[in-house]
């Protein structure tokens, strides 16, 4: 079980990495830190970030709220590539996203799209669903774990230019 997540600090300019410290507990009261390293990209705005941080579990049921319909496959295809996105029971997901929006398209994320391309394929599109996105993810990473996790944290992040 994720008991806490802890960031080096609360302020990071782009490019810079954050050193996450997951806390975990063992279902015996066992306690445990491993360490997660995701990268901050360049050319960020200045603004905050949400971290999420969770097991396989919550990571699936967050990106399912997160990318909308477009998760429940409508053909084959679509089913092998859900089947070849999820992760097991042993994996600490962490994602970094931005407050900025985008869209799914039959459950995959397009991102850095200008606003008019946006509203022309959310009203063009007659092939899979296209929900909007609010939160675009911007780093990724995973830990796999000799052990099952669960549970899940969410805290934010200010990236600034200058400090």
């Amino acid at each position: 079980m994720i008991e806490r997540v802890a960031t080096d600090r609360a302020s990071y300019r782009p490019g810079d990495d954050v050193e996450l410290e997951v806390s975990l507990r063992s279902w015996q009261g066992a306690e445990a830190v491993e360490t997660l390293r995701l990268r901050i990209p360049s050319g960020l705005d200045d603004g905050s970030l949400v971290l999420k941080v969770g097991g396989a579990e919550s990571y699936h049921a967050w990106e399912a709220d997160r990318l909308g319909e477009g998760l429940r496959p409508r053909s084959f295809e679509q089913h092998i590539k859900l089947i070849e996105r999820s992760r097991p029971g042993n994996v600490v997901v962490a994602q970094v996203l931005a407050e900025r929006p985008g869209l799914s398209l039959s459950g995959e994320e397009i991102r850095s799209l200008p606003g008019r391309a946006a509203l022309a394929m959310a009203s063009g599109a007659t092939s899979g669903v296209v929900d909007p996105v609010q939160l675009s993810v911007v780093a990724e990473g995973e830990l796999t774990l000799d052990r099952a996790v669960s549970g899940h944290h969410e805290l934010r992040i200010a990236v600034r230019s200058e400090k």
